[in-house]
């Protein structure tokens, strides 16, 4: 009809069809209000065309994404994940992976990035780059500390002020090739 229906109940109600679909249209929306909870044993999907979906809570509400199994979320544009307060990306066991085609950019303008692992390894298969504007060191305890070139090239130390090579006392300071030892 041109007006509406409305079926009320004051306890546990179902609609339920037998056979086929059960479809819910409204040319301005459907409004579902109160808890609601949508459950199916089989594959199923929530589609939306040519328009955007939003899945938000208001006040102190949390949206959960759970699954037994894998959450894929693929894009053909990009994704953006915002956080105002401090937050994790963390697996309990296996490889994360972060790959960029075009680079991979870690950025703290105004505070620290901190790594911590068990071992660090970086290659890079061209020219590698590190900066600093305040004082910096390269510390290894209790083990020895290499700087090489592999196959050609020559070790070069530039300083704006002194070179210092100090070794610890009672131990010596060797300068070696095959030409000269001192």
């Amino acid at each position: 009809g041109t007006s509406g229906v409305a079926i009320d109940s004051t306890g546990n109600s179902n609609f339920t069809v037998s056979s086929g679909s059960l479809t819910l249209s409204g040319s301005n929306g459907i409004n579902l209000v109160g808890e609601v909870n949508i459950q199916s044993g089989n594959a199923s999907n929530f589609t939306v065309s040519n328009s955007n979906l939003n899945l938000q809570t208001t006040g102190t509400g949390t949206v959960v994404l759970s699954s037994e199994k894998n959450i894929d979320i693929d894009a053909d544009q990009s994704v953006t994940i915002d956080a105002a307060a401090a937050s994790n990306f963390t697996t309990s066991s296996g490889i994360l992976t972060l790959s960029g085609a075009s680079g991979l950019t870690l950025a703290a303008p105004s505070s620290t990035i901190d790594m911590d692992a068990a071992s660090l390894t970086i290659d890079t298969t061209a020219s590698i780059s590190l900066d600093a504007a305040a004082n910096s060191n390269f510390t290894v305890n209790s083990a020895d500390l290499t700087l090489s070139t592999a196959t050609s090239g020559s070790l070069l130390l530039s300083s704006a002020a002194n070179i210092e090579l100090q070794a610890a006392p009672s131990q010596e300071l060797i300068i070696n090739n095959a030409a000269n030892t001192s």
